[in-house]
């Protein structure tokens, strides 16, 4: 997925589909030059958390090849 196709999909709950065959649900932010792929809870403790400092796990663009968003089943970029 290229940075471009990635903007509409950054920081909303979606269903991202890997290289690798896996699909996983969750949430996807840039932060600091990076991407950073955290689950729904994980991003709602964080959200609330006054001192977190973990941005996620480290994820690159290149390894997610389809994003739809979890609110429209209409929508899926490849």
């Amino acid at each position: 997925m290229t940075h471009s196709d990635f903007v509409s999909f950054n920081d909303q709950p979606c269903r991202f589909k890997l290289k690798a065959g896996k699909e996983i649900f969750g949430i996807i932010r840039e932060l600091h030059g990076g991407y950073y792929f955290s689950t729904l809870a994980e991003r709602t403790r964080k959200h609330y958390a006054a001192n977190s400092d973990s941005l996620g796990q480290a994820i690159d663009l290149e390894d997610v090849i389809g994003a739809e968003l979890l609110s429209s089943s209409d929508l899926m970029v490849s």
